[in-house]
């Protein structure tokens, strides 16, 4: 009882880890957490190997004096990643497994991932939002100035001040050919009313 009350402490072992320990007759020596009812050391003792042990590739490593980790099936033919290790003590040779469900590890790596790219998401479209209102703001002045110049053109000459003038050096780069035009167009105006 005392072994196996240690044997069911699955801090950190979510939903699907356990660990357990297994004697040299690949019998159980502590009750599965996950199984107790078919894989337990009653169960096990009163049982078959096949139907209530342990006969994995880490018991038999364990077993063998090997220490490691692996992926592999466990004893309910579920996909784990197990670790496994020798115990040898008071002249008993044991091994102890420790396993989670690689399903149950990949969900866990996805979810921390998504929770990370979905915040990776919001941070980016905060930023281009931010840039393209900038962005917005320095194009709508250029042409708000622009505009500006060419509509005091247009009234200067309305008004018959024929010498008006825009300064294409106060626009913008994409607008400078704009004002060089509207100015062309006025004294091309004024050589015909001449």
């Amino acid at each position: 009882d005392s072994i196996d009350n240690i044997m069911k402490e699955r801090s950190g072992l979510w939903e699907t880890g356990e660990t357990y320990l297994v004697g040299p007759d690949k019998k159980m020596r502590s009750d599965s957490s996950l199984d107790n009812e078919r894989h337990s050391v009653h169960a096990s003792f009163y049982g078959t190997v096949a139907q209530n042990g342990v006969d994995t590739v880490s018991s038999r490593n364990g077993l063998a004096g090997e220490t490691g980790t692996i992926i592999t099936r466990n004893y309910r033919g579920r996909e784990v990643l197990s670790a496994y290790t020798p115990i040898n003590a008071a002249g008993l040779q044991w091994t102890m497994i420790a396993e989670v469900e690689k399903q149950e590890i990949e969900r866990r790596i996805s979810d921390a991932l998504n929770q990370k790219v979905i915040f990776l998401f919001i941070v980016s479209a905060v930023i281009l939002l931010l840039l393209s209102m900038i962005i917005s703001i320095f194009i709508s002045k250029g042409i708000g100035h622009t505009i500006g110049q060419l509509d005091n053109m247009i009234k200067d000459v309305l008004k018959g001040k024929l010498s008006t003038r825009g300064d294409p050096d106060s626009v913008g780069v994409d607008f400078k050919g704009v004002v060089h035009s509207a100015n062309q167009l006025i004294q091309a105006f004024v050589g015909q009313s001449e």
